[in-house]
């Protein structure tokens, strides 16, 4: 079992990571022939699936799937599902899911890789609005393309902010000094002016030319961020060198698989440094309570080898992370709690159905406001309210003991 801090860029309460996959994926054909490009396996494994284990990883909880309508459905636990509707770019995918939006929102293309420290770099971004910039895009766009103008757009970057983007290279144009790698992140006052600048854009054009598209609705990620740009708003670039690839042909995909391979991969992305097994998140807490002048804490024994733990379980799809814990413990115990202060995050490994997982769980201290009651988990053979120091005697895991010790007791 492993423990790591919180990242206070980034609150539990506010951020959500949305995973835009309203295409087709026709250039990838014959792998998207049955299948989403989400779903091609790397490594024998789901692309789609790292990109929830990173995003887990970094503590984020709050992860939806916007999906090509009538795409399969993905076989991972945890994540909220929506469909786009009858969309097919990426800002009408996006604005399908605006009531996830809260105060901190982080975008990520479901055709992109990267490793999890350009993920983590975008979380430590202060600005309202930042964008991920691979300043060292040229070696891997060469191996896509031996012109990389084809396939490249304009990047223009003054200062740490971006000024211009997502424009068709010609042939007498000079290489740009970073290309936009499709991870962005919108919080506070930057969600505001995302949905202002949307919406007005919406109400004067739908259905009409704008920015060079044939209506509105065809409108690319990158108008849309240039848009806001135009309008004043400042857009932080986030700086990388390597680190990502982008699943856009059937080249694309092949190059990734040859290259890991032969080890031609060398230079673009760390594959090695991808989250190895799939992840789910659970939350549970410590609830205290003081009878007759003495702090006690709920613990529940369960599974076939009757081990103490604290109350927990995994998320439901679409579920805060604050109302599993509290769920979970009522569900285990019959104890009605409201969650008073976050405890951080532990995180273990185990088989399931024989497959290895990686449990990501978040504590909370809770406050009871009831005794007791029926347990509705048949893996629970007893739940009680013991001491603090009996507590830490029973508890199974060290980690436990540990997230006991943080509720300050």
């Amino acid at each position: 079992m492993s423990s790591r801090p919180t990242r206070t860029a980034v609150t539990l309460e506010d951020a959500t990571v949305v995973i835009l996959a309203g295409g087709t994926g026709s250039r990838l054909s014959p792998y998207t022939d049955r299948q989403p490009k989400w779903n091609l396996p790397i490594r024998s494994q789901p692309l789609l699936q790292y990109l929830v284990a990173m995003a887990h990883q970094e503590g984020l909880t709050r992860v939806t799937l916007v999906r090509r309508s009538g795409a399969m459905d993905p076989a991972i636990p945890c994540i909220e599902v929506r469909d786009a509707g009858e969309t097919r770019n990426m800002v009408g995918t996006l604005f399908q899911v605006e009531d996830r939006f809260r105060n901190d929102c982080i975008i990520t293309y479901a055709d992109i890789l990267y490793e999890p420290r350009i993920l983590e770099a975008l979380c430590g971004s202060e600005a309202d609005i930042s964008l991920v910039v691979d300043l060292g895009w040229e070696d891997y766009f060469r191996k896509r393309n031996p012109d990389p103008r084809l396939i490249a757009e304009s990047m223009e970057c003054a200062s740490g902010r971006v000024v211009g983007l997502g424009q068709p290279l010609s042939a007498d144009d000079p290489l740009p000094s970073g290309q936009y790698v499709g991870l962005l992140r919108f919080r506070n006052s930057g969600i505001e002016t995302l949905r202002s600048v949307y919406h007005e854009l919406r109400e004067e054009f739908s259905g009409r030319p704008w920015r060079g598209r044939a209506q509105f609705e065809l409108a690319y990620m990158t108008d849309l961020i240039q848009e806001i740009i135009d309008r004043g708003y400042p857009v932080c670039a986030v700086p990388v060198t390597h680190g990502w690839v982008e699943f856009d042909t059937r080249h694309d995909y092949e190059m990734v698989l040859n290259g890991d391979k032969d080890g031609s991969l060398a230079g673009v992305i760390d594959l090695d440094s991808l989250p190895p097994l799939p992840t789910v998140i659970s939350a549970g807490g410590v609830a205290l309570r003081e009878l007759n002048g003495k702090r006690e804490i709920l613990v529940v024994c369960q599974g076939g080898a009757r081990e103490w733990r604290l109350p927990k379980g995994m998320q439901d799809r679409g579920e805060e992370v604050r109302d599993t814990a509290i769920r979970e413990v009522l569900e285990e115990t019959g104890v009605h709690c409201e969650a008073d202060a976050y405890l951080g995050r532990e995180s273990w490994s185990y088989e399931y159905d024989g497959r290895q997982w990686r449990e990501i769980c978040h504590f909370f201290r809770l406050v009871p406001s009831g005794d007791i009651g029926q347990t509705l988990d048949p893996d629970i053979h007893e739940a009680k309210w013991t001491g603090v120091q009996e507590a830490l005697a029973l508890l199974k895991f060290d980690c436990e003991k540990d997230v006991v010790k943080r509720a300050g007791v």
